[in-house]
């Protein structure tokens, strides 16, 4: 049974472990710093650190899927970083060693760098038409030394007039089917993000209540993959064809209003693919501030949707 009504809460709010707060600027603050702390390293005794390559018990086996298990919570609640760990880490138990022991407790020094907020600033200028507002996703993949690549994208609503970003979606999963190269692997990436993307779009279409739909820009950092979906080029690989196809009528429908290339290092999604500080702190920044830089379009590639090019070409 629910109650309907109208409840007033506190300052703090504290739901699924995350803490929501806000200020007298009316911006948001979402934060999981308190179940962050009580996260702990996998127990390795200094012998057993010498012994790399040797197999893991079943014990040991268990502390890292708890470990992962906490990480997976924290990355999908609030920290996108943390998400990639607990990928990576449920994908090495086929044949755990010591080593991935030793790297698991690396990758959660690591975690613990970053800050576990989410911030969702008030736009000083309340939209009122779509050109003013649009959803922003940025697509990645890695091609590791499986045949399976990872995934990772990432979606925030983005108002350029105040350059602010507001994160609503995440994912870095293994993917589901095999790719043997990189572009594959990335092509693979950009239609799942495609299809994320285009439900998110209408979600925030009848959230919004505007009066048109919203306009959804994929960003990716393979020219290949660029070039594949904008012209006439075909895959090699015979079996991607149909995906490179559905990515072009999504394309061209407009449910993909703007397709741009940007720089590698300026892909935030990186942090879902790869292990790097330094593109962590990068993510972790734009979610604590809730602000995305113009800088990161500089240098960009754009291909508008012919049908919306007159709605969307200054939002890009």
């Amino acid at each position: 049974r629910f109650k309907v009504g109208r409840f007033i809460f506190g300052k703090n709010l504290v739901f699924n472990r995350i803490h929501i707060h806000q200020d007298v600027n009316r911006s948001v603050f979402l934060s999981m710093e308190e179940y962050m702390a009580t996260i702990m390293p996998i127990e390795i005794t200094r012998d057993r650190r010498k012994m790399q390559d040797a197999k893991c018990t079943e014990q040991e086996k268990k502390s890292l899927l708890e470990l992962s298990g906490k990480l997976n919570w924290l990355g999908h609640g609030i920290l996108p970083p943390a998400a990639y760990c607990s990928s990576i880490m449920q994908q090495w138990t086929g044949d755990l060693r010591v080593k991935h022991l030793c790297d698991a407790n690396n990758c959660l020094k690591e975690i613990r760098k970053l800050k576990p907020v989410l911030r969702y600033n008030s736009p000083s200028n309340v939209p009122t038409a779509k050109t003013e507002y649009f959803l922003l996703t940025f697509s990645d993949a890695s091609q590791g030394r499986s045949s399976y690549g990872q995934t990772g994208y990432i979606s925030g609503v983005y108002f350029p007039n105040c350059l602010t970003y507001h994160v609503i979606d995440w994912n870095s999963s293994k993917q589901a089917r095999v790719s043997f190269s990189s572009i594959g692997a990335e092509i693979l990436a950009a239609a799942e993000s495609a299809d994320r993307g285009g439900l998110l779009a209408h979600g925030l279409h009848g959230l919004y209540q505007s009066e048109t739909p919203l306009p959804h820009v994929l960003t990716v950092d393979s020219h290949g993959l660029y070039s594949t979906i904008t012209t006439l080029h075909e895959s090699r690989d015979y079996r991607l064809r149909p995906t490179v196809c559905r990515l072009r009528d999504s394309f061209e429908c407009g449910e993909i209003s703007t397709l741009q290339w940007i720089k590698g290092s300026r892909n935030i999604a990186d942090a879902l693919t790869k292990r790097n500080l330094a593109m962590f702190q990068n993510l972790n920044e734009i979610c604590t501030l809730g602000a995305l830089s113009q800088s990161f379009f500089n240098g960009t590639e754009r291909k508008i949707a012919k049908e919306h090019s007159e709605d969307t070409s200054h939002a890009v």
